[in-house]
């Protein structure tokens, strides 16, 4: 039996560029959108392998340009339908999973999509929110990340405490300290050559790096 692809998912928040569409699909990978984040995708001439959700928010003619796509109509109100789209991935087993559209806008639902890809870390699936300015995941050990020289990057412990023993190739070191919200949280650090490496030893690790213009 095949290994399932990769999966990339596209969310209806704010719209992520043709380009990094592109970008993406050029890997092989299982499309999968969430309901209004369809309209988009007919714009960019981009076909989906799978439409989920509860269908509020597609447009009659997007649901017609897609009308030969795999389509799970879900209407449960006691899930998102980002979560839809990661309980999919789940029971068919893709990993990694990429997900753009799911930052920016809203306030609520960034937060309520972070909140829904920690259970997926938990589960030791490699998830990332990919927006056009920047990169946001998670980790729970020591990790080494390859960007570039001035990039910027945040350590934030929205999870809870998170304890950092050492870093290496950032602008403003942490050593043996524990982050926590409303007390000590890393905004805005900046990488002092192509990569470092973040010695987490506790905790899961929220992390957002910015993006190459």
């Amino acid at each position: 039996m095949d290994k399932p692809k990769p999966a990339l998912i596209f969310l209806n928040g704010e719209k992520p560029s043709k380009t990094l569409c592109e970008r993406f699909i050029k890997e092989p990978s299982f499309l999968i959108c969430a309901d209004g984040a369809a309209n988009y995708l007919a714009d960019y001439l981009i076909t989906p392998d799978l439409i989920i959700g509860d269908f509020d928010s597609i447009l009659p003619a997007t649901e017609k340009t897609f009308q030969e796509c795999l389509k799970i109509k879900d209407t449960s109100q006691n899930t998102t339908d980002f979560e839809k789209t990661l309980n999919y991935c789940v029971l068919k087993g893709h990993n990694p999973i990429s997900v753009l559209g799911g930052a920016g806008g809203r306030l609520d639902h960034g937060l309520s999509n972070l909140s829904a890809i920690y259970p997926c870390f938990l589960n030791k699936l490699d998830i990332r929110l990919v927006t056009d300015r920047e990169e946001i995941f998670c980790a729970d050990k020591p990790l080494r990340i390859n960007s570039y020289k001035g990039a910027l990057i945040s350590l934030m412990p929205l999870f809870g405490k998170v304890h950092i023993e050492y870093t290496q190739g950032l602008s403003y070191p942490i050593v043996n300290q524990t982050l926590e919200m409303g007390r000590f949280i890393s905004i805005s650090n900046q990488l002092d050559a192509d990569d470092c490496e973040i010695g987490v030893v506790s905790g899961t690790l929220l992390i957002i790096l910015r993006r190459k213009d």
